[in-house]
């Protein structure tokens, strides 16, 4: 019974896909959002560098 609490019912798991899919959705969007945070990071240093530390 402890082990049927802990797996996910299969209605939130896709039959025939498993997880697959999902993982790679996941990846694909947790690499987009740590690349726009990495080129905002830099843009604001470049801000911070061109008009001195206003902020």
């Amino acid at each position: 019974m402890k082990l049927r609490r802990t797996w996910p019912s299969s209605s939130q798991i896709p039959k025939g896909e498993g997880v697959h899919p999902h993982l790679r959705m996941v990846v694909r969007t947790g690499i987009r959002t740590w690349r726009d945070n990495e080129q905002m990071r830099l843009y604001k240093l470049h801000c911070n560098t061109l008009h001195g530390n206003l902020h």
